[in-house]
C-alpha cells in the first residue's frame, strides 16, 4: 500500500513542479522586461540631451519614445504578474488536493491493516 501511495505521490506531483516554477519565476521575467524598457528609457533621454541637437521637434519625439520605452516597461511587470498570480494560486490549490488525497489513502491503508490485523487475531484465537 505504501507502495502504490508511493508511486501515486509521484504521479499527482508530476506537473506542480512545472506550475510552481511558472509561478515562481515569471515576476522575475516581467522585472527583467521592465529593466529592458527602463534601459530604452534613459537610451532616449540621452539621445534627447541638449548637446544631441535635441531641438523642439526632435524633444517632443524623443520624449514621445522615452514614454513608450517606460510603458513597455510597465505592461511587462504587469503580464509578469498576471501570470504568476493565478499560477501560484493553482499550485497551491492542487498541492492542498494532493496532500488531502495522500493522507485519506495513508488513513484508508492504516484502517485495512487495522482490520486485517484484528480479523487475524480474532479468527486465529477462537
Amino acid at each position: 500500500m505504501q507502495s502504490a501511495v508511493a508511486l501515486e505521490r509521484g504521479r499527482l506531483e508530476k506537473r506542480l513542479a512545472f506550475l510552481g516554477t511558472v509561478g515562481s519565476n515569471a515576476p522575475f521575467i516581467g522585472l527583467f522586461g521592465t529593466v529592458i524598457g527602463v534601459i530604452h528609457a534613459f537610451q532616449e533621454l540621452g539621445h534627447a540631451a541638449p548637446g544631441h541637437g535635441g531641438a523642439g521637434a526632435a524633444s517632443q519625439v524623443a520624449s514621445a519614445a522615452v514614454m513608450s520605452s517606460i510603458a513597455e516597461a510597465l505592461v511587462a511587470t504587469a503580464v509578469g504578474i498576471l501570470v504568476a498570480l493565478p499560477a501560484i494560486a493553482a499550485y497551491n490549490y492542487l498541492q492542498r488536493r494532493v496532500t488531502g488525497l495522500l493522507g485519506g489513502s495513508e488513513v484508508l491503508s492504516n484502517l485495512v491493516l487495522a482490520y486485517l490485523v484484528e480479523r487475524k487475531s480474532g479468527t486465529g484465537g477462537a
